[in-house]
């Protein structure tokens, strides 16, 4: 019995690292090279290195980049309620979850999904933003109900699994679900 079971678990550890390689190469993470290296074949856009400047809200960040130039990120995908102007339930919210993941300083990753524009009409990049340790804050902001999903003219590249997570938070009640 005690070889079955061993079997069991590589069996489950193959299955986990074809699902994560997989799930890697969907959500243009950086390839051999590590971060900011696109993977060749992956058929992904390379992601940028920069460092948290400061949270401006749920869904927009400033950051310095590589090149030591300061940069307005919206983040793809998502849209989170207002903090500035008349603020809305649910904006301070968003705005003290995203703070809470990344802080002043952090190292991050911008991907750019090419079904996208480059820039907004504010002029800001629009990126997916992703910590070192890989998480996506779109899609952790979704999660935890503080933002829906938003499609400008086209769907982009993760709006299956943002809206899987948007259901799960509606779902669950969560964040705006619950409270708004």
């Amino acid at each position: 019995m005690r070889g079955r079971g061993v079997a069991v678990v590589l069996a489950a550890v193959a299955v986990l690292a074809v699902w994560l390689a997989g799930r890697s190469a969907q959500d243009g993470a950086g390839g051999p090279g590590g971060p900011g290296e696109p993977d060749p074949g992956a058929g992904t856009t390379p992601a940028t290195s920069a460092t948290l400047v400061a949270v401006t809200d749920g869904d927009t960040l400033r950051v310095r980049t590589v090149t030591g130039a300061e940069e307005r990120v919206r983040l793809v995908g998502i849209d989170t309620p207002e903090v500035h102007g008349d603020v809305e339930c649910g904006g301070p919210e968003a705005s003290a979850l995203v703070a809470d993941l990344v802080r002043p300083g952090d190292a991050l990753r911008l991907v750019a999904d090419p079904t996208q524009d480059d820039t907004d009409r504010y002029d800001r990049l629009l990126r997916y933003v992703e910590t070192a340790d890989g998480t996506d804050l779109g899609e952790a902001v979704l999660a935890a109900g503080w933002a829906e999903v938003y499609v400008f003219d086209t769907e982009p590249q993760r709006h299956g699994a943002y809206a899987a997570a948007q259901t799960a938070a509606r779902d669950g009640d969560r964040g705006i679900w619950g409270a708004c």
